[in-house]
């Protein structure tokens, strides 16, 4: 890209501000940015901050008036606010949406407690603090799963397609491999299945690709619990297979957040200043006993496609 062009001006301190100044970066494309903390920056590789422009300041506490006599009382993203609303304070849990695209996400203490290869940010800043969180992406899950026939898959506890593999990631691989222009990847055992048995790797793929994740942010601390959500998760030909799949695979309590406004949920509760609580969620049975072996081998499979 040419250097003559001007430089991205990019507003905000997330993990989605990060995830979109490494693209822009990547491309050749300079990136200033206005942001509300400083080791934000420092943390980031792809991110420079620019002396001109103001700095973001506290997400809550606003009380600022608007034109008719409303008043902002905090201001948050989507992704940050269901965070804050999902995990509340309860230590040790991860939240993994599973919708159009995939996301783990869990809190940590701050720059610096994150594996690499992943995305670091703060979801809010408030009185108490700045809440940070890592986060690991699994990218264009749904379309792939919408492309293909043969549904809804049931979940067996013996393999019927041991040697089939996929990597699902439809956009481009996410964290922690980021190779743009790879996937969906399926093994010519795949390929070789029918599309019931294409499809169900693909969600063998997602489960595998979210225990991946969910295992390299454990290694700062413990993760005993994933509170799953989003469509894929809740879908009548899917939901059952992915989070029981899910809770057999990573050996962790699972759950179904039954929140359908966690987005709502997490802004309200930020603006008023009450305290963030977990919110309701259903306990999901293991079952597909044969994912966690499985998973070994999907690793030595994606060692050999990304190599």
């Amino acid at each position: 890209m040419s250097s003559t062009l001007p430089p991205a001006l990019a507003l905000g301190s997330g993990v989605t501000l990060l995830g979109v100044t490494r693209i822009l970066a990547r491309q050749g494309l300079a990136v200033r940015a206005s942001v509300s903390e400083k080791d934000f920056v420092a943390a980031s590789r792809w991110l420079r901050r620019d002396a001109g422009l103001p700095a973001i300041g506290a997400s809550a506490g606003l009380d600022l008036e608007m034109d008719g006599g409303t008043r902002v009382a905090a201001t948050l993203a989507d992704q940050g606010a269901a965070a804050l609303a999902a995990l509340g304070e309860a230590p040790g849990t991860a939240l993994v949406n599973l919708g159009t695209g995939g996301f783990v996400l869990r809190r940590v203490a701050g720059p610096g407690h994150g594996p690499e290869g992943y995305l670091l940010g703060p979801l809010c800043r408030a009185a108490g603090g700045t809440a940070w969180a890592a986060e690991g992406t699994i990218n264009g899950i749904g379309p792939l799963v919408a492309g293909l026939k043969g549904g809804p898959t049931s979940l067996a506890e013996d393999d019927p397609a041991p040697d089939a593999f996929c990597l699902p990631d439809a956009a481009g691989v996410g964290a922690p491999h980021w190779r743009a222009g790879l996937g969906p990847v399926f093994s010519p055992a795949a390929e070789s299945l029918g599309p019931a048995g294409r499809r169900r790797a693909a969600l063998e793929g997602i489960v595998f690709r979210v225990r991946e994740i969910v295992d390299d942010l454990a290694r700062d601390a413990p993760v005993t619990r994933l509170l799953v959500a989003g469509g894929l998760a809740a879908g009548p030909d899917t939901g059952h297979f992915l989070t029981a799949g899910l809770a057999a695979c990573t050996g962790r309590e699972v759950a179904r957040l039954e929140e359908p406004e966690a987005t709502l949920l997490g802004a309200a509760r930020l603006a008023a200043g009450v305290p963030q609580a977990a919110p309701g969620a259903r306990a999901v049975a293991a079952a597909g006993g044969y994912l966690g072996p499985k998973y070994a081998r999907w690793r030595a499979w994606l060692e050999g496609v990304l190599a």
